[in-house]
């Protein structure tokens, strides 16, 4: 696709040098295959001016201030706007920042696009789950918001919420294009409701590893969890697992504390310690995203334990890129990439019972759907450029 010169600010809350987590990794990613399409690209950051953010990478960027009224942020995005004349600010992330700031983009005259990483826009909590970890539907105007907050603390500041609702509903509405990572972020949205035709739904991808994995050795079965070692990712659920499965099976557990600024969960730590101990387990602490690939030779699938709804599985998405099957729960956006014994299997969310039911079948069959690994079909980083390009080019 030839395109006339685009220039596009990519907009998110904080990017850490090296990138930490998953959004972090695609805004970098997303930047450079922008660049290679010849697309002018800034990065533009909350923390953008500190050691660890973008100031250090080799893509350019400048900092917003922080301010419970959010006055500097928008001051800073509106004069940025006016000097540079983007014709897209598409942002990634809002925690932190001012929901105004869409709605400046588009006073200014860019074009405003706006990626669901998650469901912060509808959500203080962010996954769409209540205090107790049970789902919910949505905010029902905010007024959801309070109890699930605090209790009557929180029934008593549900206004605030109602509030917070408003503006975000604002900034929502003063969107030109969204881009839901799946079907299941979008039908969310529609529900708010935003107009059907302005939510589009693009799987964020990974780049492709450039090989397929290599395949299981003779023996008893490997099995790979890759993730931080906090309740919502489910380490503890996969370690239930094992233990209840009938097949002989090891488990690889690659991952460690959440990076900072996220709290160490050391009950949590202690908890897969002792779990471990039953088992046939090798620890093999936090890895870098390089490295996924590596951890995948030879594995006989990457088992996801996640407690909360995801919204796009990043890991998932480069193990069905390399050939591994994908063990996941039945909720969130999984179903719609895992096809009941083609690429993975999936089971009841939460229960270890059923996920060890789930690890027993892909230590039974995952070798015989390795081998039509080929005509998986995943979305690849490569895939999302093509479809966003067209979004940048519509009329503001």
């Amino acid at each position: 696709m030839i395109l006339p010169a685009v220039r596009v600010f990519l907009v998110t809350d904080a990017l850490p040098d090296p990138p930490r987590g998953g959004l972090d990794l695609h805004v970098v990613e997303l930047a450079a295959a922008l660049r290679a399409r010849g697309v002018t690209v800034e990065l533009h950051a909350l923390a953008g001016a500190s050691p660890d953010a973008i100031g250090q990478s080799d893509v350019p960027g400048r900092d917003f201030s922080r301010s419970i009224a959010n006055n500097p942020q928008v001051d800073a995005l509106q004069r940025l706007v006016r000097d540079v004349e983007p014709d897209v600010v598409h942002f990634h992330n809002l925690q932190g920042l001012s929901h105004r700031m869409p709605t400046v983009a588009r006073r200014e005259g860019a074009r405003v696009v706006w990626t669901h990483h998650d469901f912060f826009a509808l959500c203080q909590r962010v996954h769409l789950h209540r205090g107790d970890g049970r789902a919910c539907d949505g905010p029902g105007g905010g007024a959801h918001c309070g109890p699930c907050h605090g209790g009557l603390r929180g029934l008593l500041a549900s206004p605030v919420f109602g509030l917070r609702h408003l503006g975000f509903l604002a900034a929502l509405r003063a969107t030109h294009a969204h881009i839901a990572p799946s079907a299941f972020v979008r039908d969310h949205l529609v529900a708010e409701p935003i107009a059907a035709h302005q939510v589009h739904v693009l799987p964020l991808a990974v780049p492709p590893p450039g090989r397929l994995a290599h395949p299981p050795a003779a023996g008893p079965a490997r099995l790979l969890f890759a993730g931080d070692l906090r309740p919502a990712k489910g380490a503890d659920l996969v370690l239930q697992a094992l233990a209840r499965m009938t097949s002989p099976a090891s488990l690889v557990l690659a991952g460690g504390p959440p990076a900072p600024p996220a709290p160490r969960d050391v009950d949590f730590e202690q908890r897969i310690e002792a779990l471990s101990a039953d088992g046939d387990v090798t620890h093999t602490g936090r890895y870098a995203p390089e490295d996924l690939l590596g951890l995948l030779d030879g594995a006989a699938a990457l088992i996801v334990g996640s407690r909360v709804r995801e919204t796009f599985g990043r890991t998932a998405n480069l193990a069905l890129q390399a050939g591994v099957p994908v063990v996941a729960p039945n909720e969130g956006a999984f179903p719609e990439r895992i096809r009941d014994g083609v690429n993975g299997f999936l089971y009841a969310p939460g229960d270890p019972a059923s996920l060890a039911v789930a690890m027993d079948r892909v230590v039974a069959d995952g070798l015989l759907m390795q081998a039509d690994a080929p005509d998986w079909r995943e979305p690849s980083l490569q895939d999302h450029v093509d479809a966003l390009l067209p979004l940048y080019q519509g009329a503001r």
